[in-house]
């Protein structure tokens, strides 16, 4: 598997430095310095790398061997776009653990603009009715569907 961050890879001149230099001379801006975490499902591969100020993921898809997705949020087809935090997979599924905060805030402000299934959309709305902010996290369970 390689993944090539392009321009953002961190130049072959300054592969010697180590961690605190790089961070003191600001190059953690401008480069990818490293992936963070790394999950696999069997066809996926989920890498998660700092660049800048911002966490990013990429997909990479074994069997086609590309990169799949890649963003700061995944979109998951027929419910709403989430970032992907703290999460485990099983039997094709990624269960994540949302907080209810963040669960509210993707209800309110992404449902209406990324309209789910009418299934989903009665469930989500369910489960917000009864949350509030300070509420337990939520367990959110999906699937990501593979354009064929």
């Amino acid at each position: 598997m390689h993944i090539d961050f392009g321009r953002h890879a961190l130049p072959e001149e300054y592969h010697h430095l180590n961690l605190l230099e790089i961070m003191r001379r600001g190059l953690f801006r401008q480069y990818v310095t490293g992936i963070n975490r790394i999950f696999g499902n069997g066809k996926l591969v989920f890498l998660q790398y700092h660049y800048g100020d911002d966490w990013n993921w990429i997909v990479y898809d074994r069997e086609q061997q590309e990169v799949v997705k890649h963003g700061q949020t995944l979109d998951v087809n027929h419910t709403y776009r989430i970032g992907l935090n703290e999460f485990a997979m099983e039997d094709g599924y990624v269960y994540e653990i949302c907080p209810a905060f963040d669960f509210l805030m993707h209800v309110e402000h992404f449902m209406p603009r990324i309209s789910p299934e009418p299934r989903y959309r009665k469930e989500l709305k369910e489960t917000a009715a009864w949350l509030t902010d300070v509420s337990n996290p939520v367990l959110v369970r999906y699937k990501f569907k593979h354009a064929e």
